[in-house]
């Protein structure tokens, strides 16, 4: 049990589905263990107090069908990979009776394994363990981003694996990728949508890098600044990638089709139907397909249209595309 701004919380409850037998039970944060096959997606919204006490464990899993598509193509491209969804909102013993059915369809996949997150937890005993127990974040210009950008890094600096962005649809395996790994979202940045860092050796040592430039460095003002600015100056610093053709024995910064191939201005195309074999003709490197939530969030994809979004979530993610009704 835990207790976070007065309500206590179980952890480690089963719930028994009384049609199929299964058990659906969160997942410790202290049982997850290093392994460069750990896939994580990270609900963030939370993560401060303030929020966290905007909501209620009545609500259930706090994500929407978009988002719970991303994480169902990642389990069925990575069968053999555990995918965590750290969910800093509160859930209790019950959490899966209370989320839609979408999410309860997602459940059936059996390397999917839900952790409510205790921040404390994350943080604690770590070299940024300040910037949350001392409020920096709360102070930020852009509180949710930032401590976004924190956790990302803190996951893999403690377990290793990938991270991914939760507006994003997988379409290939990440077995040909390796190890120690991003992409470059344009000529200029490497993105931090998709890492992979090993728990030990250069992946380790570089994430530590990154979190004492944090602890020192940290900047409240600009939104970008913690995150894909700092990530890639480091792989400037380290591994002296400097552009899309750089190369390094130690790290590997993919080339823009890999998880960027349709840029943030661009996201429209994802959405036109008239659109949509060009669309689709330009993942053809892709393995990670970026939706650009900020941007899209409003869009609205009809299930059963023609839009690329529409046909990718068919094919990738069929639970959460025709258990969200008429709008995904």
């Amino acid at each position: 049990r835990v207790t976070r701004t007065g309500t206590t919380y179980d952890l480690h409850i089963s719930h028994k589905d009384k049609v199929s037998g299964k058990k659906y039970t969160l997942t410790n944060f202290d049982e997850i263990k290093p392994n460069i096959n750990n896939i994580f997606f990270i609900e963030s919204r939370c993560g401060l107090d303030e929020e966290f006490k905007k909501h209620s464990a009545e609500q259930g899993i706090v994500l929407n069908a978009r988002q719970i598509c991303a994480i169902e193509s990642t389990a069925r491209m990575n069968p053999k990979r555990p995918v965590y969804i750290l969910h800093t909102c509160p859930l209790d013993h019950n959490f899966y009776e209370k989320s839609p059915k979408y999410f309860q369809e997602l459940m059936s996949y059996p390397n999917v394994h839900i952790v409510f997150l205790k921040m404390s937890d994350m943080f604690m005993r770590t070299i940024v363990e300040e910037l949350y127990f001392g409020h920096t974040f709360e102070q930020s210009a852009y509180p949710v981003a930032h401590i976004s950008d924190v956790m990302r890094i803190l996951t893999l600096w403690r377990f290793g694996g990938t991270y991914m962005d939760i507006d994003v649809v997988s379409i290939r395996s990440l077995d040909d990728l390796g190890v120690n790994f991003a992409g470059w979202q344009d000529e200029y940045s490497v993105a931090t949508g998709v890492l992979n860092f090993a728990d030990s050796g250069f992946g380790h040592s570089f994430l530590t890098k990154y979190l004492e430039h944090l602890k020192h460095n940290y900047d409240p003002h600009n939104w970008s600044t913690n995150g894909p600015l700092l990530f890639t100056k480091l792989l400037n610093d380290i591994c002296h990638i400097y552009t899309v053709k750089s190369k390094s024995k130690d790290f590997t910064a993919y080339d823009i089709p890999i998880f960027y191939p349709i840029y943030y201005n661009r996201y429209q195309l994802f959405f036109e139907e008239d659109k949509s074999d060009y669309t689709l003709n330009e993942l053809n490197q892709t393995y990670i397909v970026h939706l650009w939530n900020k941007m899209s969030s409003n869009t609205v994809v009809n299930v059963g249209s023609k839009q690329a979004y529409a046909i990718l979530a068919d094919k990738y993610c069929p639970k959460a595309y025709h258990n969200c009704g008429s709008t995904f």
